[in-house]
């Protein structure tokens, strides 16, 4: 960096990047990318506007700058300025080295891992607004959390696969007013029903940064500013057993977060991945999780349940209620359960209308889920749970090994039954279809017949 010295004229291209009411004036920081430096005026300006500051350097303690001039930058002339600070910033960047875990995924994906952590600490430094849209599960739950111990951000849980053209619309008007926001999309948002809310948010020149491991539409790059997915790269066997809070916990430690790894393992035992081995009491988190996340939806922070995790007793007793209302549902079901074996694979199935209420805990998935678990083995298996328009499918590392992963085989379902098919997708272990009701049974022995 050039040095400085009192009394000295200077000219400086930064951004404003902090507001204080000092007297009748303003006290403005103004970051460019080398320094902080402040001055004082009775004009107005905002958070994340490019200006040329020209002045006297007062004192070396704080930068102070008595200013002469200030020029407010538009256009190309601001988005250069923006960039070049950007790149100063993240040039003085350095990233924790340790990981949570060495693994294919973390050396594979280790760059863009870097890439975004490094976005995420020169727009924390800016004092960009984030929106942060994560999935309303024990795995995107336990990412949020993760990603809280290094930015702060506004957040809304998603409780479905897609990020719609709704949810873009909606994000437009949140965003509309802020400082350069960025949108990050967390274990969701990166298949094919995503693109036109991506393109639209793109448009509003919205940058984004999507985390997943759902399979991947690889359109989806055209969109996001920055991407990591597992399905992206070249080798991995599994690349959904890498769950997306894992990857925005290990994303969280490059930044220098502490005590992480608990939020990392929370998400390996929500979508069933030994990644991390997850301790009983990560796995009983995982399920209180997803107890509350089929409730509530909390449009401000998550607060909420991070504070759950901290008090024993309300702890102890969402886990007995969660567990209690598993064990019912799998007690009530198990009568309809059915088990069929083919080409050397374990079949069961059970038609899941009737046995639980709509909206509440378990849902259809969590139920296919606990199933599966009930008749857990080291042959190849899968359990099929169907009903109301869905079918859910479940299956073990034997399954995988043996043949395609479970979410490829639904994509050439889906694209076979395209007439009452409505839209299917997922993981290599568990994976869901949406189809026309009336045609759940049909289509979980066309899925059979793929086997």
């Amino acid at each position: 960096m050039k040095g400085f010295s009192e009394g000295e004229r200077i000219g400086i291209k930064g951004i404003i990047t902090n507001i204080r009411t000092v007297g009748n004036e303003k006290e403005y920081l103004v970051e460019d990318g080398n320094a902080t430096f402040s001055f004082r005026s009775k004009e107005i300006f905002s958070i994340g506007e490019a200006i040329v500051l020209n002045g006297i350097l007062k004192n070396l303690k704080d930068f102070a700058v008595a200013q002469e001039s200030i020029t407010t930058l538009t256009g190309n002339e601001a988005e250069a300025v923006c960039r070049e600070v950007e790149r100063n910033l993240s040039e003085k960047i350095i990233l924790r080295r340790d990981l949570l875990s060495e693994n294919p995924a973390s050396s594979v994906l280790l760059k863009k891992m870097e890439l975004i952590a490094k976005k995420l600490l020169v727009a924390r430094k800016l004092n960009r607004f984030f929106l942060l849209r994560f999935h309303g599960d024990a795995d995107g739950i336990g990412g949020a959390l993760a990603l809280r111990e290094v930015i702060r951000f506004r957040a809304f849980q998603q409780n479905g696969a897609v990020y719609s053209p709704r949810e873009a619309v909606n994000d437009m008007a949140i965003l509309h007013y802020e400082n350069r926001p960025i949108l990050i999309l967390l274990d969701f948002g990166t298949n094919s029903e995503s693109i036109d809310g991506l393109r639209l948010i793109k448009a509003a020149g919205v940058e984004t940064i999507a985390i997943d491991h759902h399979p991947l539409d690889s359109r989806i790059e055209q969109f996001a500013d920055a991407l990591l997915n597992p399905w992206s790269a070249d080798g991995l066997v599994d690349p959904s057993y890498y769950p997306g809070g894992y990857l925005a916990s290990e994303i969280a430690r490059l930044c220098g977060a502490e005590n992480i790894d608990h939020y990392a393992k929370i998400a390996c035992a929500g979508d069933k991945s030994d990644l991390l081995q997850p301790n009983e009491e990560e796995r009983k988190a995982a399920l209180v999780l997803d107890y509350l996340a089929v409730h509530a939806s909390f449009g401000n922070n998550l607060d909420f349940y991070r504070d759950v995790l901290r008090k024993k007793e309300l702890f102890d007793s969402l886990w007995q209620q969660a567990s209690d209302k598993i064990k019912e549902a799998v007690e009530n079901v198990l009568p309809r359960v059915k088990k069929t074996e083919k080409n050397g694979i374990v079949i069961y199935t059970a038609q899941l209308d009737g046995i639980l209420t709509k909206g509440e805990f378990p849902n259809k998935s969590k139920l296919t889920t606990a199933i599966f678990e009930n008749f857990s083995t080291n042959l190849p298996m899968i359990t099929i749970g169907y009903g109301d328009g869905v079918v859910i499918g479940r299956c073990n590392s034997a399954f995988v090994q043996s043949r395609r992963g479970l979410s490829d085989i639904i994509k050439r379902i889906s694209s076979d039954m395209k007439n009452f098919v409505i839209a299917g997708g997922g993981h290599a272990r568990a994976a869901a279809i949406r189809v026309e009701k009336g045609y759940e049974k049909f289509v979980v022995e066309q899925l059979i017949e793929a086997f």
